[in-house]
């Protein structure tokens, strides 16, 4: 790929600047850059550990304790709490279902009546409401 004009001149007008602006910086501010590059080629090129000791230590209890969660999980007898008792349909779905199975789709319309029924009729056979 071949660089525009343009791409060049802004590639040379940018070395300009940034030349003239490190001529501007004082020898500290150089020096900490310059500590600073070290640095991070030093970490860069440093040997990499795959795993310290320190970790070790900690990757075996931590497994073993999760290779006893999952052993306890799967051996647990299952007791009467564990399983779930079959629910009833609640009374909106077994409204629902009545209406879905009805011939008649004047149910429909009128379903803002039977509602308004089966609310007055929870009222009435409330204990609590008093």
């Amino acid at each position: 790929m071949s660089e525009s004009d343009f791409e060049k001149r802004l590639r040379a007008r940018a070395k300009t600047l940034f030349r003239q602006q490190e001529q501007a910086l004082d020898e500290r501010a150089c020096a900490g850059l310059r500590a600073a590059r070290e640095r991070a080629v030093a970490a860069a090129t440093a040997p990499r550990q795959s795993i310290g000791v320190g970790r070790l230590v900690w990757a075996v209890p931590v497994g073993a304790a999760a290779a006893m969660v999952v052993a306890g999980v799967l051996l647990l007898p299952e007791s009467e709490l564990a399983e779930s008792p079959r629910t009833t349909p609640s009374v909106a779905a077994i409204d629902l279902q009545l209406l879905l199975a009805a011939d008649d789709w004047a149910l429909y319309e009128e379903f803002e009546f039977f509602a308004v029924l089966g609310a007055l009729d929870d009222e009435e056979t409330d204990p609590g409401s008093g």
